[in-house]
């Protein structure tokens, strides 16, 4: 089972604690690893988000969304631990990357 369908079958109290072990204030599209984009480029018709776990959802005219979402996955890069990443070198990235999967697991 994912994290995502973890959180999802644990509801709201689930979610909400991995939000604050993460630093993250809103669970919605933006803050979600599910979050991509697609398109041909920017010299055509440039590029659009969409979910990579939902794929009809991409197509609704207020996505990506602002509201929390139930099927939220966290993304590392919108968390407290990418603050861990000073110089990028090898070891700041498999501590901060530790802390994540740590706090994930909670």
């Amino acid at each position: 089972m994912s994290k995502s369908e973890d959180m999802m079958r644990n509801g709201d109290s689930h979610r909400d604690a991995i939000k604050e072990r993460m630093g993250i204030e809103i669970a919605n599209c933006s803050t979600c690893e599910s979050l991509g984009s697609d398109g041909d480029g920017y010299e055509y018709n440039g590029t659009w988000p969409v979910c990579n776990i939902h794929s009809q959802l991409s197509n609704l005219k207020s996505f990506p969304f602002k509201k929390e979402m139930k099927c939220w996955s966290p993304n590392f890069w919108h968390s407290k631990f990418a603050e861990m990443l000073k110089n990028g070198t090898d070891d700041e990235m498999a501590a901060a990357s530790n802390a994540f999967r740590a706090a994930l697991d909670g």
